[in-house]
This record gives structure tokens, C-alpha cells and sequence, in this order.
């Protein structure tokens, strides 16, 4: 159901075909990834978004990066509140040093992983994940892995606004935040929505298959 987003603006498309994830398909599934591949396996993981800054992409709004920055304030600050759990943030593998960023994590045990590992193998073996624009979030939410959406203030226009399909796991403040994360770690469900999995993101193993056949089916018509 994300492609909705699409008419609403206008778009003129006569036939959606939901496929699923062709980025997990070829980075996860089939990579053949072990399920307990990395030394590391964290309780809260925050992918974040690539080219930021000022006139970036991403720069839609006067307070994006007063935004961007404050979901990081807010990984400090539950970091404190639950010492025991590790927390850890991955970049995309050509993100830059983020000298901000750094500072705003010194002294927490909040830690920067390696930005060359596999994003879907990291997500996969997380017990929660955030983001702030990381379409990563709908595939995997989908995918059994719940991923909290950063919307400070409820201003973050990445790809939050009019989607009621991911309200449930939007966080607006750090208290909504913290009671979520909570919440998936003692296995609650988030979603007080109708929203389905599918809705989201089809399993993602045979993208390939499925774009085949309905390549296959137009040719055939």
C-alpha cells in the first residue's frame, strides 16, 4: 500500500505491482546471511540517513537538522536511562565523519558500527531499530524486525506526512520514543493500526521472480 502515496499526489499509474524489496532480496536473502553472523548483536539500532546537510535532499524544512540531530540527543539520553543495553548507530557505507554527531554521543555508550557492514544484516540481528529517513523502516517492520520512525515535533517531512500507514511506529517525543523501544524489547505490539505487514513491504526472497512473471504477463498480453 505505500505506492497510495503516489495518487494522492497526482500520479497517474494504471497498475500497481507490489514486489517487494529488491535492495533485501540481493543484500540479505540472497547473500545467504547467517542468522548470527556479527560479534556484535545490539538491543536498539539507528540507521541513518545519507547526504545530509544544508541543501541536501533532505533539507526540506527550516529545523530538519535541529531535528535530524535531536533523535540522536534522544539515543544519548535512553542510552543513560538503560546502561545495560547496547546501542549503536549505522551509516550508510559512504557517509562522512559527522563531527556533531560524534560530539553529541562523547561519553555514551552509544557506538558508531562500522559503516561497511551489511545494513540488512545488522537490522536483522537488532532487537529494535530507529530511523529518521530510512525507507529501511518499512522493509523491516515488514519483516519482523520493529522500526521506530523519528518525528520530532512531528515536523520530519522525509516520508512521515499523510502516511497513516506507519503511525503506529512514529515517535514525535523522546518519552514516546523510550516507552516504545520498552515496549518491543518485553514483545509488544506497536501497531494500533489496521495496518498489515504486507501493507508495508511483501517478503522480500523472490523480487526477481515476481518483477519475471509480471514483465512476462504484459509481454504475453
Amino acid at each position: 500500500r505505500t505506492a497510495e502515496r503516489a495518487f494522492k499526489y497526482g500520479a497517474r499509474i494504471k497498475e500497481v505491482v507490489p514486489v517487494g524489496s529488491l535492495y533485501m532480496e540481493y543484500y540479505w536473502f540472497k547473500e545467504n546471511k547467517a542468522k548470527d553472523s556479527l560479534e556484535k548483536k545490539y538491543d536498539v539500532i539507528c540507521f541513518g540517513g545519507n547526504a545530509l546537510g544544508v541543501g541536501s535532499i533532505f533539507d526540506s524544512y527550516e529545523t530538519f537538522l535541529q531535528d535530524y540531530y535531536e533523535g540522536f540527543e534522544w539515543l544519548v539520553k535512553f542510552s543513560y536511562e538503560n546502561p545495560k543495553l547496547l546501542i549503536g548507530i549505522k551509516h550508510h557505507s559512504n557517509n562522512n565523519i559527522d563531527a556533531r554527531e560524534l560530539e553529541i554521543i562523547k561519553g555514551s555508550n552509544v557506538e558508531i558500527i562500522n559503516k561497511h557492514l551489511n545494513s540488512y544484516e545488522v537490522g536483522f540481528q537488532s532487537k529494535c531499530c530507529v530511523t529518521f529517513a530510512s525507507t529501511m523502516g518499512y522493509e523491516l517492520t515488514a519483516h519482523g524486525v520493529p522500526t521506530l520512525f523519528l518525528d520530532p515535533g512531528r515536523r520530519n517531512d522525509q516520508f512521515l506526512h499523510d502516511d497513516e500507514l506507519i503511525d503506529g511506529w512514529c515517535v514525535s517525543t523522546y518519552k514516546e520514543m523510550s516507552e516504545k523501544i520498552r515496549m518491543v524489547l518485553l514483545r509488544q505490539n506497536l501497531n494500533q493500526s489496521e495496518t498489515k505487514f504486507n501493507d508495508l513491504c511483501l517478503n522480500s526472497q523472490n523480487v526477481s521472480e515476481r518483477i519475471y512473471k509480471s514483465l512476462s504477463r504484459c509481454i504475453d498480453n
